[in-house]
């Protein structure tokens, strides 16, 4: 696992140094400065987005298998996005695109729900949970 991280780190290099030879050292950086601040505010608004799904997923229009795929792919995304890199970069965005995301969504598999999680099926709106409450009317 170690020799992975430090091949990948020594392509993102490389790949960074090349990209940057043709485009400029100025562009480079602003390229790398740019990605990074987008990935710092999609990370500061994952919390409204996650609220969101989680208010979808209770009024089931979401299930728990999208709400995690989807989440945790544009969450690691923008972390790729903080990283500097044009490897990183280019799939932190791609993580971040909704038809690309949804592909890729389509080839990960995600364990089954919890056991305790059971899907409301429609019509079951018309029952009533009450709790019967007696009242001792022989007071004195």
């Amino acid at each position: 696992m170690r020799w992975l991280i430090i091949v990948f780190i020594v392509i993102e290099a490389w790949v960074t140094i090349q990209l940057g030879g043709y485009f400029g050292a100025l562009n480079t950086f602003l390229e790398i400065v740019l990605t990074a601040l987008v990935g710092v505010v999609i990370i500061m608004n994952f919390k409204a987005v996650l609220m969101q799904s989680m208010m979808a997923l209770m009024s089931q229009q979401l299930t728990p298998k999208e709400l995690i795929k989807g989440n945790l792919l544009s969450f690691i995304g923008a972390l790729l996005l903080v990283l500097p890199g044009f490897i990183t970069d280019t799939v932190g965005i791609v993580f971040q695109l909704g038809y690309l995301k949804n592909l890729i969504l389509s080839r990960v598999r995600v364990p089954n729900e919890p056991s305790g999680y059971s899907e409301t099926k429609k019509g079951d709106d018309d029952v009533i949970d009450v709790e019967i409450i007696e009242h001792n009317s022989d007071r004195k």
